[in-house]
């Protein structure tokens, strides 16, 4: 066995954050995923939703408190996997809470087989779910913050390998 195999088999698991990923999935897993439970909720409707976009509604109290009894509960799913590793819960007022791990954590929407059309990297799910409609695209990425975004474009490029990506940048204010 190399030193560096050993050094890997020492190192301790993070019990915690394998916790976390747990519920991040459960809380997803057990939510409505309906579009119309969806689209009715306070914030979706801010937004104008017509479509999930993947999102499921249900309660992340237990995490969080307060005002997460009711959320919209977007999964976050390895990249490589399309396994669900962590969440974002939003609130009825818009406010967010990420659960789990965001590291190499995407939300593909749209037909990930269609590499032909631009794909749109955006930082956050609500702009993917405007952008989608508004630029008439088919596949849209979310990258969970917009430091995430240049290596979400180039993890897409690396696994997915559409012909163009385009990364869209939130306007300064």
């Amino acid at each position: 066995m190399s030193k560096s195999s050993r050094k890997q088999l020492e190192q301790p698991i993070n019990t915690n954050h394998l916790a976390l990923n747990a519920s991040a999935k459960r809380i997803f897993l057990s939510s409505d995923k309906s579009t119309r439970k969806v689209v009715s909720h306070p914030h979706a409707i801010s937004l104008n939703l017509k479509t999930r976009n993947e999102a499921g509604r249900g309660s992340a109290s237990n995490l969080f408190g307060g005002d997460f009894s009711d959320c919209l509960i977007i999964p976050i799913r390895n990249i490589a996997t399309n396994k669900v590793q962590g969440a974002q819960c939003i609130g009825p007022e818009g406010e967010t809470r990420m659960c789990g791990t965001v590291a190499d954590g995407v939300l593909i929407v749209g037909d990930a087989n269609n590499l032909d059309d631009p794909w749109l990297i955006m930082a956050e799910w609500e702009s993917l779910t405007s952008e989608l409609v508004r630029r008439e695209h088919q596949v849209a990425v979310c990258s969970f913050g917009e430091n995430n975004q240049e290596r979400v474009a180039k993890m897409v490029a690396e696994i997915y390998r559409p012909l163009d990506i385009s990364i869209l940048k939130r306007a300064a204010h």
